[in-house]
């Protein structure tokens, strides 16, 4: 995973957003540990393979 935000961040990007399911603990630390922070919860109504509740993370380059 941080191999793959060096390589993000080495083209240009500014932010790095990722989103997962509340439920998906080992993906959390994964993000958590490649120093990603919380943004927010947000409930995902509209898909019906991914409702429930949403963890929002990102990095800010710049």
């Amino acid at each position: 995973m941080q191999e793959a935000v060096k390589r993000i961040i080495a083209q240009g990007a500014e932010k790095i957003i990722v989103t997962t399911n509340e439920i998906l603990f080992p993906a959390q630390h994964t993000y958590e540990s490649a120093g990603f922070k919380f943004v927010n919860k947000c409930e995902e109504p509209n898909i019906a393979e991914y409702v429930g509740m949403r963890i929002n993370y990102e990095i800010i380059v710049r």
